[in-house]
């Protein structure tokens, strides 16, 4: 829905999924960049010793999709059922985008855990 964006739209200023998945909530809402931060994932967890350089750039995107997430959104994808889809599919990137880096801690804890009840130091 190209266009002027509704008033109750944005307004809003955070969109938590679009900062914590940013590529896959850029795929999902059409925005042809969001392959762009697939690579610069890849390249950051993958890069060696230049994976720092690339973490800058998606914190960068993360933080720009953070704050203007809503309005991108809504610019980029069509939403036949209007404001209430919207809300709605927005809401359940809520939801994934808190869930994921719990899960993502948790597993990591639990990694841990496991290598620490098992004696192994190198972790």
């Amino acid at each position: 829905m190209h266009g002027s964006v509704p008033p109750e739209i944005a307004r809003l200023r955070w969109n938590w999924g679009a900062f914590f998945l940013p590529w896959l909530w850029c795929v999902n809402h059409k925005l042809k960049w969001g392959w762009g931060i697939l690579v610069v994932t890849a390249l950051w967890v993958f890069g060696g010793s230049l994976g720092y350089v690339f973490g800058i750039v998606y914190f960068g995107c993360a933080l720009c999709l953070g704050l203007e997430g809503y309005t991108l959104g809504w610019q980029n994808r069509r939403f036949d059922g209007g404001t209430a889809q919207y809300f709605d599919v927005q809401r359940k990137w809520l939801a994934w985008g808190v869930a994921a880096p719990v899960l993502l801690f948790a597993a990591r804890a639990l990694y841990f855990l496991v290598q620490f009840c098992a004696g192994i130091k190198d972790f």
